[in-house]
């Protein structure tokens, strides 16, 4: 290890992360997909899709 990492420029550590199994991970949370409301579609349609111009 340390000839490895002396040659890469690296420490001993970060050789022994670069060789592990990689860590399972929980998967990532997913938002529900956003429905315009009838709301959002007169407004859209008031300011002609300009969606900059619609604050709340």
């Amino acid at each position: 290890m340390r000839t490895v990492a002396g040659g890469l420029g690296g420490s001993e550590r970060t050789v022994w992360r670069w060789l592990a199994p990689p860590k399972k991970s929980a998967a990532p949370a997913v938002r529900p997909r956003y429905e315009l409301s009838e709301t959002d579609r007169d407004v859209l349609a008031f300011y002609r899709g300009n969606v900059a111009a619609y604050v709340i």
